[in-house]
C-alpha cells in the first residue's frame, strides 16, 4: 500500500483498539494527530506544557490529559507514567513537541537556540 492510498478511514481501522500518547497534542500538528485519533476506537492520553489548550483539547474530544514539558526529564518520566495507567499500558507514542523562531539565524540569541534544541532534539 502506497503512503498516498491512505485514508483516514484506513488511518482509523489501523489505530482500532490502540492506546496511544500524543505528545505535544494541545496544537499544531498534534492537536490535529489527536484529532484524528479521536475520531477511531483508540483510546488516547496528551501530554502538552500548554495546560490552557489541554484543557479545551479534552473537553472537546473527551481524553486523558498531562501537563508537562519535554526539557524536564521527570516532569515528562511522570506524565508518561501516569498515562499508561490511565490507559492501561501504552501501544503507540506520537511525539510532535516542537517550537521554532521567526527571527533571523544570525540574530537568534544562543539561549533561545537551546531552547529550540532542547524542546525539537533532545525531549
Amino acid at each position: 500500500m502506497m503512503v498516498d492510498d491512505i485514508t483516514d478511514d484506513g488511518i482509523r481501522l489501523l489505530l482500532a483498539n490502540r492506546k496511544l500518547l500524543v505528545i505535544g497534542g494541545g496544537s499544531g500538528i498534534g492537536l490535529a494527530t489527536a484529532e484524528l485519533i479521536a475520531g477511531s476506537s483508540a483510546t488516547m492520553a496528551i501530554i502538552d506544557r500548554n495546560t490552557e489548550a489541554l484543557s479545551s483539547t479534552a473537553s472537546r474530544l473527551s481524553t486523558h490529559i498531562f501537563s508537562a514539558d519535554v526539557t524536564d526529564a521527570d516532569s515528562l518520566r511522570s506524565a508518561i507514567d501516569q498515562a499508561a495507567n490511565a490507559l492501561g499500558g501504552i501501544d503507540g507514542l506520537i511525539l510532535t513537541a516542537g517550537i521554532g523562531s521567526m527571527v533571523p539565524f544570525a540574530e537568534l540569541d544562543p539561549m533561545d537556540w537551546e531552547k529550540v534544541i532542547a524542546v525539537n532534539l533532545t525531549g
